[in-house]
């Protein structure tokens, strides 16, 4: 997978406004960018039905923490999300810090009740 595809996949979900899950597992999809990743969150802002999300990008080499950043920053207006799961594990990018780095300060959605990030939950009910 190439962050061409990822785009197209985001471009088709964009449609779909009435969604109310994802779950997109990309495991060893090694030519996904932070380009990608940006154009693939911003596709998702249009889904204002979505309740539930899971993105698995374990093993996405080229991946860095400011993209991962922009991507949980661009759900800030989906305020019918409750539940997000993102996953980046064994991403050279970044480390465990990074991603508690990332989790602190950022305005999400209030209707989350849980995220689940890297296996750790930060929020719960």
């Amino acid at each position: 997978m190439t962050d061409e595809g990822l785009r197209n996949i985001g471009q088709s979900l964009k449609r779909l406004t009435s969604l109310r899950s994802i779950s997109l597992y990309s495991y060893d999809w090694f030519k996904i960018t932070d380009e990608g990743l940006k154009n693939f969150g911003e596709s998702l802002q249009s889904l204002k039905s979505l309740r539930s999300l899971l993105l698995n990008f374990d093993e996405c080499l080229e991946i860095t923490d400011k993209s991962i950043k922009d991507l949980i920053e661009s759900f800030q207006g989906l305020n019918s999300l409750t539940n997000l799961t993102l996953s980046f594990l064994r991403n050279n990018q970044t480390t465990e810090e990074e991603m508690k780095n990332i989790s602190e300060g950022l305005q999400l959605p209030s209707s989350l009740k849980s995220i689940n990030l890297n296996g750790q939950i930060i929020s719960a009910p």
